[in-house]
């Protein structure tokens, strides 16, 4: 994280700045990404695994809660975060992208609701291990590397237009390529819902502060109040103005997709 966002968050605000616990979500990205390249996940218990890498990076800070889609770990107190530990876990075996969500919420009992929000953001694993982290002052992107402090900066992130659909198993691979490449993502029926509390509302932080709009069709899904934390939701990100037309054009048969990554990488 660079020093900006190391420094977000106001003087007096109970915990520690958003770029401090992305940095130690970073080092318990490390261990995850250490375990995914040896092979050494273990199916349905993958997310599982990973949440205890990253929960355990948390420890050392000043944290409230740490929510998780199967139940919460306290801390002395601070922030609330939100954590998808291994988005895309069923995949692994045959060698498809896997990733970790996360947003950092105001200090507070019962769900968060996307207003909580101070910043949001995800980690990518793969040949390299990428995380985004969005805050009050855009997007940031940056390369996670073993034995490093904090992450190493690789620039700032817009999402432009484009013609294509990010797509793919893996919604915060799908993210990734939104952001790289432009277009927009849709998860809509008959697909099944996303998650509203540990995917979406991170997924559409990051969107928003990229310069993009995120809704679940109608309604914009930071707006949306969780009820319970296993909600699901249907999602789409696009560029501004392009929440509903991207709705029903991924909807739409005959309307043209491309591959994940074309458009470039990081």
């Amino acid at each position: 994280m660079d020093r900006s966002d190391r420094a977000e968050g106001a003087a007096g605000e109970a915990g520690p700045p958003a770029g401090v616990i992305a940095a130690a979500l970073a080092r318990g990205a490390v261990a995850v990404a250490a375990e995914i390249a040896g092979g050494r996940v273990d199916g349905a218990r993958a997310p599982r695994q990973a949440a205890g890498h990253l929960a355990a990076a948390l420890e050392g800070e000043r944290i409230g809660r740490v929510l998780m889609p199967w139940g919460e770990r306290r801390g002395p107190g601070g922030p609330t975060v939100l954590l998808e530990p291994l988005d895309g876990a069923a995949g692994l075996a045959l060698g498809r992208a896997s990733g970790s969500l996360f947003a950092i919420a105001e200090e507070g009992e019962g769900l968060p609701h996307g207003r909580s929000l101070r910043a949001a953001g995800y980690i990518l694993y793969g040949p390299s291990t990428l995380m985004v982290l969005a805050g009050g002052d855009g997007v940031a992107l940056s390369r996670i590397l073993p034995g490093e402090a904090d992450p190493e900066p690789l620039g700032r992130l817009t999402l432009r237009p484009g013609d294509g659909v990010a797509e793919g198993p893996c919604l915060v691979s799908a993210l990734h390529a939104l952001l790289l490449g432009g277009g927009t993502l849709a998860r809509l029926p008959p697909e099944p819902g996303v998650a509203l509390l540990f995917a979406a509302m991170p997924a559409a932080f990051v969107v928003e502060r990229a310069g993009g709009s995120a809704t679940d069709g109608a309604v914009r899904l930071l707006d949306r109040v969780p009820e319970r934390a296993g909600e699901t939701t249907p999602l789409v990100l696009a560029p501004p103005g392009a929440g509903r037309a991207a709705g029903a054009a991924e909807a739409s048969p005959l309307f043209g997709r491309r591959g994940l990554f074309t458009g470039g990488g990081a």
